[in-house]
C-alpha cells in the first residue's frame, strides 16, 4: 500500500513546501514516476528499506510493506530529480506514473505534526526499520483522530506481528512520543504532494537525505536542482 504554499518556480516548489495551505490552481505540478519498476529498490535495483507488516486503518486491515519509497520528479521545463519519500494515504495503492500536485489536504495541525516527524526523524532514516517506523509514524499522524498518537490503538494501529514488525512499531511510536509531549517540532520545509486516487507524498528535499552506500539519489542531479533554483532566482531579482 503504497499537500502549502504561494505560487512559486517549480525548482523551488520540488526543494519545499510550506505549512500553509494552498488552493490546488496554484500548486505545481511534478510528472512522478518510480526510478525502476520497484519503488522501494535502491540504485543497484535491489529491494530493501522497508518491512512487512499489517495495520489496521479506519475499520480497514491492511497486509503491506512499510518503507521509503525512491522516486523521481519531472517538471515542466523537463528537469528530473531523484526522491525519497513515503505513504500520507495508507487505504490507496502507489499508481505511478502520475502527475501532483505540491500542496496538502491535511489540517494545518496534521501538517504540523508531519514536519515536526519529517524535521527530527528524516535524518534517523538509514535502515529497513527506521525506514518502517517512518512511515507508521506518518500513518498514525494522517489518520488519527485522538488527541495522542499511540500506534498500538484507535484510528490507526499497526498489529503485525512479526519482529520486524514490532522493532519498527516501537521506534515509531518512541518518535511519537516526542510529537505528543510536543518536544519535537517542525524546524524545517518538506515537500507534500498530492494526486487523486493514489497515495500522497511526504518528501524531504532540503535537510540531508540518508544515502544507502548503494545510492538511493544521484546527488549531482539534487545539486543541479539547486543551481537551477539559484539562476532562477537572480534572474527575477534582477
Amino acid at each position: 500500500m503504497f499537500y502549502a504554499g504561494i505560487k512559486r518556480t517549480v525548482a523551488a516548489a520540488i526543494l519545499g513546501a510550506t505549512l500553509v495551505a494552498a488552493a490546488p490552481a496554484s500548486a505545481a505540478t511534478i510528472h512522478v514516476s518510480t526510478v525502476g519498476s520497484n519503488p522501494f529498490a535502491n540504485a543497484a535495483g535491489r529491494s530493501q528499506w522497508y518491512v512487512n507488516t499489517t495495520f489496521v486503518a479506519l475499520g480497514h486491515t491492511v497486509r503491506t510493506a512499510a518503507g521509503v519509497f525512491r522516486l523521481k520528479g519531472t517538471d515542466s521545463s523537463g528537469h528530473m530529480s531523484q526522491f525519497l519519500a513515503f505513504c500520507l494515504s495508507p487505504l490507496e495503492t502507489l499508481r505511478l506514473p502520475l502527475d501532483y500536485q505540491v500542496g496538502s489536504r491535511f489540517s494545518e495541525a496534521v501538517n504540523r505534526n508531519l514536519f515536526a516527524l519529517a524535521s527530527n526523524a528524516f535524518s534517523l532514516v538509514n535502515n529497513s526499520r527506521s525506514a518502517a517506523a517512518f512511515q507508521m509514524a506518518a500513518w498514525e499522524i494522517v489518520t488519527e483522530t485522538a488527541p495522542v498518537f499511540d500506534i498500538g490503538r484507535g484510528d490507526f494501529r499497526v498489529t503485525g506481528a512479526s519482529v520486524g514488525s514490532i522493532n519498527a512499531a516501537r521506534l515509531a511510536q518512541s518518535w511519537l512520543g516526542n510529537i505528543n509531549s510536543k518536544s519535537w517540532t517542525a524546524s524545517a520545509d518538506y515537500t507534500i504532494l498530492m494526486a487523486s486516487r493514489t497515495q500522497d507524498l511526504l518528501t524531504n528535499q532540503i535537510s540531508p537525505v540518508p544515502v544507502p552506500a548503494a545510492g538511493w539519489l544521484l546527488l549531482a542531479g539534487m545539486l543541479g536542482l539547486v543551481g537551477y533554483g539559484r539562476r532562477r532566482s537572480k534572474v527575477a531579482v534582477g
